[in-house]
């Protein structure tokens, strides 16, 4: 089980999470549980998964991004429908998955719980939630309230970011 904070607090998670190698909708147990399926899988079933945005969420992978097929636009008709979206962090140097969050945001309008998932460290918190990132699944962290000091490790930023934060040379 994985311990996830979203919007400053610990939850428990009530999503499994779907492997790559799960080739077919169809080979998932009718447990009824909350599932997170990959982007692929998401998609050759938006029949059934569009359809039922509280029983499917979609995750993404940093480099899906990078080849042609499963890409983010893929989502754009169903965005507005999405309750969740996870991106994975295959390693913590890995940063496409930062571009990702902020075009789901910014250019998609995403408004739903966006998850970090994978290698979410907590030097990377504050840098997560400014690209977009609302919640974060942590797989070796303790439930520690300490976590979320690390949203707040930077009181002043230079570049504008997803959280909407007005860097100091624009308040001039």
């Amino acid at each position: 089980m994985l311990n996830v904070l979203k919007d400053g607090q610990f939850i428990s998670d009530e999503w499994a999470l779907v492997d790559k190698s799960v080739g077919s909708i169809e080979k998932l147990p009718a447990s009824g549980e909350k599932t997170i399926l990959p982007l692929s899988l998401w998609l050759a079933n938006t029949e059934k998964t569009a359809a039922a945005p509280d029983h499917y969420a979609v995750w993404l992978d940093g480099d899906d991004w990078l080849d042609d097929d499963d890409t983010p636009q893929d989502l754009a008709p169903y965005v507005s429908q999405l309750k969740l979206i996870c991106i994975n962090f295959p390693a913590f140097t890995d940063g496409r998955g930062y571009s990702i969050a902020r075009q789901l945001r910014a250019n998609h309008e995403f408004t739903g719980e966006l998850r970090a998932i994978g290698d979410v460290l907590r030097d990377q918190l504050q840098f997560y939630q400014r690209c977009g990132f609302n919640s974060y699944a942590f797989s070796d962290e303790p439930k520690d309230p300490s976590l979320l000091n690390s949203l707040e490790d930077f009181s002043v930023h230079y570049q504008d970011a997803a959280d909407n934060y007005l860097p100091p040379f624009s308040r001039r």
